[in-house]
């Protein structure tokens, strides 16, 4: 089945859903993966979500849009270690993804590793010259 960007959100759920019990998860447009887990997000079915962006990696394994949305779920089930792993590869693909690196040191605070968090923030501070990425940081 090929899922379009216009497709509905309930259609989309409902037909993921039922290949999923089949077994079989056809090709989707990225964007289609992403309203999945928004999907499951709002319904606080983490597991599902995290189902969702492993097959969504599965078929754009060089995305990393897709690490850093994994990444953030982990952190949101308490997996700051897995979502570390996560962030590594996310940072294979997006070296210079702020956001990458905001969610390092997120994942490095809930571990209680506040001084690595703390070197990585002030690290970021010193080579951001962009003060909008600053006031991120």
């Amino acid at each position: 089945m090929n899922f379009d960007n216009n497709q509905s959100v309930s259609d989309l759920v409902s037909e993921f859903e039922m290949m999923k019990q089949q077994g079989q998860i056809a090709f989707m447009e990225e964007s289609s993966f992403l309203k999945l887990v928004k999907f499951y997000e709002e319904e606080e079915r983490l597991n599902e979500a995290l189902e969702v962006i492993e097959q969504a990696i599965q078929q754009y394994n060089f995305s990393a849009d897709l690490y850093i949305k994994k990444a953030q779920l982990l952190i949101d089930g308490h997996q700051e270690d897995l979502a570390l792993e996560t962030l590594e590869l996310a940072l294979i693909y997006a070296p210079a993804e702020l956001e990458i690196h905001l969610l390092r040191a997120e994942a490095f605070i809930a571990l209680d590793l506040f001084s690595e968090a703390l070197i990585l923030l002030n690290e970021l501070k010193r080579q951001t010259d962009n003060s909008k990425e600053l006031s991120e940081i």
